[in-house]
């Protein structure tokens, strides 16, 4: 008979002593699987964003992304060690994949929280105005929905990190008609026309955008 799942998490989290172990681990599963990851910098600048913006709010931080497991573990290390982190991600082995990570970190189980579904699904139930960050990495055609959940969620003075999502700049190619550019073309226009959002476009991975909500 198999040993039972939270006997062998256990025994996965003793063999883990080092971070760069943990982040090691996260990225095997990632390349395994093919999911698009943070490479070094890009995480540098999560953690940094995220220690920045961690007193903030009093909810955590929310990773919306397959590469939770990354995204989380240099997120972990860089905030307090009772920050809640929140991963939403419908897929139900990459959900485990960050729950190890951020366990073996030494995280107390309480504040990790693992929603296993489409962020815009689920995001909609988190409380208002209460977040210091939210990352998401997801569809082009989900992405202005995502900005209206991340939106509502986040703290005055917090920060919305989107990866990925200008789309190597094809986004202004008016011959690109697919869902996701259209979607990714509205999600920039939308960030643009809200006046209480402080934006920058960094040229991390295939477009970043980073945008603070302002104080009240």
């Amino acid at each position: 008979m198999s040993e039972p799942a939270s006997a062998s998490l256990l025994r996965y989290i003793d063999d883990q002593t080092s971070p760069d172990d943990v982040l090691a681990n996260a990225v095997e599963h990632a390349q395994e699987f093919g999911i698009a990851y943070p490479d070094a910098s890009t995480g540098q600048l999560l953690a940094t964003l995220a220690a920045l913006t961690y007193p903030l709010g009093s909810s955590g931080v929310v990773v919306a992304a397959n590469a939770a497991a990354v995204i989380g573990t240099y997120v972990a290390r860089a905030v307090a060690e009772d920050t809640r982190i929140s991963c939403i991600e419908p897929d139900i082995e990459h959900q485990q994949a960050a729950q190890k990570a951020l366990l073996s970190l030494g995280r107390p189980s309480s504040t990790v929280r693992l929603m296993t579904a489409q962020p815009v699904q689920v995001m909609g139930r988190l409380a208002k105005s209460s977040y210091s960050m939210v990352i998401g990495d997801v569809a082009g055609k989900d992405l202005p929905r995502f900005i209206e959940l991340a939106r509502n969620i986040l703290a005055p003075g917090g920060v919305l990190v989107l990866l990925d999502c200008l789309l190597d700049g094809t986004i202004t190619d008016p011959t690109r008609t697919d869902r996701d550019t259209v979607g990714a073309r509205e999600a920039q226009e939308m960030l643009a026309a809200m006046d209480d959002m402080f934006l920058a476009r960094l040229p991390f991975g295939s477009g970043m955008v980073v945008a603070t909500l302002a104080h009240e």
